[in-house]
Protein backbone atom coordinates (compact mmCIF):
# COMPACT_ATOMS: atom_id res chain seq x y z
CA UNK A 1 0.00 0.00 0.00
CA UNK A 2 2.88 2.37 0.87
CA UNK A 3 4.35 1.53 -2.76
CA UNK A 4 1.20 2.76 -4.14
CA UNK A 5 0.73 5.98 -2.45
CA UNK A 6 4.25 6.64 -3.43
CA UNK A 7 3.51 6.39 -6.73
CA UNK A 8 0.29 7.79 -6.99
CA UNK A 9 2.21 11.10 -5.10
CA UNK A 10 5.47 11.53 -7.74
CA UNK A 11 2.89 10.88 -10.41
CA UNK A 12 2.77 14.91 -11.70
CA UNK A 13 -0.50 16.34 -12.85
CA UNK A 14 -0.55 18.10 -16.14
CA UNK A 15 -0.69 21.45 -16.16
CA UNK A 16 -2.78 23.95 -18.08
CA UNK A 17 0.93 24.39 -20.55
CA UNK A 18 1.13 21.00 -20.96
CA UNK A 19 -2.60 19.67 -21.81
CA UNK A 20 -4.88 21.61 -23.52
CA UNK A 21 -8.39 19.85 -22.04
CA UNK A 22 -6.81 19.28 -18.52
CA UNK A 23 -10.16 19.28 -16.50
CA UNK A 24 -12.01 21.28 -18.91
CA UNK A 25 -15.03 19.00 -20.26
CA UNK A 26 -16.61 22.10 -22.03
CA UNK A 27 -13.19 22.39 -24.77
CA UNK A 28 -13.44 18.79 -25.21
CA UNK A 29 -16.81 19.14 -26.38
CA UNK A 30 -16.34 22.61 -28.72
CA UNK A 31 -13.14 21.06 -30.46
CA UNK A 32 -15.03 18.28 -31.78
CA UNK A 33 -18.10 20.03 -32.47
CA UNK A 34 -15.60 22.27 -34.26
CA UNK A 35 -13.83 19.25 -35.93
CA UNK A 36 -17.70 17.43 -37.02
CA UNK A 37 -19.06 20.75 -38.48
CA UNK A 38 -16.65 22.74 -39.66
CA UNK A 39 -14.90 20.11 -41.65
CA UNK A 40 -18.85 20.07 -43.35
CA UNK A 41 -18.95 24.05 -43.33
CA UNK A 42 -15.16 24.51 -45.11
CA UNK A 43 -16.10 21.47 -47.52
CA UNK A 44 -19.24 23.13 -48.36
CA UNK A 45 -17.87 26.53 -48.89
CA UNK A 46 -14.85 25.28 -51.62
CA UNK A 47 -17.85 23.64 -53.41
CA UNK A 48 -19.87 26.85 -53.53
CA UNK A 49 -17.22 29.16 -54.41
CA UNK A 50 -16.10 26.63 -57.14
CA UNK A 51 -19.71 26.26 -58.52
CA UNK A 52 -19.84 29.98 -58.58
CA UNK A 53 -16.26 30.42 -60.47
CA UNK A 54 -17.54 28.32 -63.39
CA UNK A 55 -20.68 29.83 -63.45
CA UNK A 56 -19.46 33.03 -63.87
CA UNK A 57 -16.37 32.73 -66.26
CA UNK A 58 -16.67 30.19 -69.31
CA UNK A 59 -13.72 27.69 -69.40
CA UNK A 60 -12.86 24.94 -71.84
CA UNK A 61 -14.43 21.39 -71.42
CA UNK A 62 -10.87 19.71 -70.71
CA UNK A 63 -10.21 22.80 -67.60
CA UNK A 64 -13.56 21.79 -66.19
CA UNK A 65 -13.03 18.15 -66.39
CA UNK A 66 -9.51 18.96 -64.58
CA UNK A 67 -11.25 21.21 -62.32
CA UNK A 68 -13.93 18.72 -61.33
CA UNK A 69 -11.02 16.20 -60.58
CA UNK A 70 -9.14 18.99 -58.71
CA UNK A 71 -12.35 20.06 -56.20
CA UNK A 72 -12.94 16.04 -55.63
CA UNK A 73 -8.65 15.86 -54.24
CA UNK A 74 -8.44 19.34 -52.69
CA UNK A 75 -11.18 19.26 -49.96
CA UNK A 76 -9.70 15.32 -48.92
CA UNK A 77 -6.26 17.27 -48.77
CA UNK A 78 -7.44 19.60 -46.85
CA UNK A 79 -8.91 17.35 -44.63
CA UNK A 80 -6.06 15.43 -43.80
CA UNK A 81 -3.73 18.22 -43.21
CA UNK A 82 -6.63 19.63 -40.96
CA UNK A 83 -5.91 16.58 -39.41
CA UNK A 84 -2.53 15.91 -39.09
CA UNK A 85 -2.22 19.78 -37.81
CA UNK A 86 -4.67 19.64 -35.04
CA UNK A 87 -3.31 16.22 -33.28
CA UNK A 88 0.41 18.26 -34.10
CA UNK A 89 -0.50 20.92 -32.31
CA UNK A 90 -2.13 18.99 -29.40
CA UNK A 91 -6.10 19.51 -29.87
CA UNK A 92 -6.71 16.42 -30.64
CA UNK A 93 -10.42 16.48 -30.30
CA UNK A 94 -10.47 18.71 -33.16
CA UNK A 95 -9.34 15.72 -35.63
CA UNK A 96 -11.15 13.40 -33.99
CA UNK A 97 -14.23 15.54 -35.13
CA UNK A 98 -13.05 15.44 -38.77
CA UNK A 99 -12.57 12.15 -38.79
CA UNK A 100 -15.80 11.70 -37.24
CA UNK A 101 -17.68 13.29 -39.92
CA UNK A 102 -15.97 11.08 -42.66
CA UNK A 103 -16.78 7.91 -40.65
CA UNK A 104 -20.15 9.21 -39.58
CA UNK A 105 -21.83 9.14 -43.36
CA UNK A 106 -19.96 5.80 -44.69
CA UNK A 107 -21.91 4.20 -41.61
CA UNK A 108 -25.34 5.59 -42.08
CA UNK A 109 -25.47 4.72 -45.82
CA UNK A 110 -24.23 1.09 -44.44
CA UNK A 111 -26.90 0.83 -42.03
CA UNK A 112 -29.41 2.26 -44.91
CA UNK A 113 -28.11 -0.34 -47.45
CA UNK A 114 -28.59 -2.77 -44.51
CA UNK A 115 -32.36 -1.65 -43.98
CA UNK A 116 -33.26 -1.71 -47.55
CA UNK A 117 -31.46 -4.34 -49.02
CA UNK A 118 -32.18 -6.59 -46.26
CA UNK A 119 -29.49 -8.29 -44.05
CA UNK A 120 -28.89 -11.93 -45.53
CA UNK A 121 -26.52 -13.94 -43.98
Amino acid sequence: MEKFEQVYQNTPVPSSKTDYYWNAEGRRIADFCLGLFGSYILVVAMFIFSTGLFSVMEFSIAFVQLMEILMTIIPLIFLIAMIVLSFSKGRRYIGIGIISSVVLPLLLFGACLIVIGGMSL
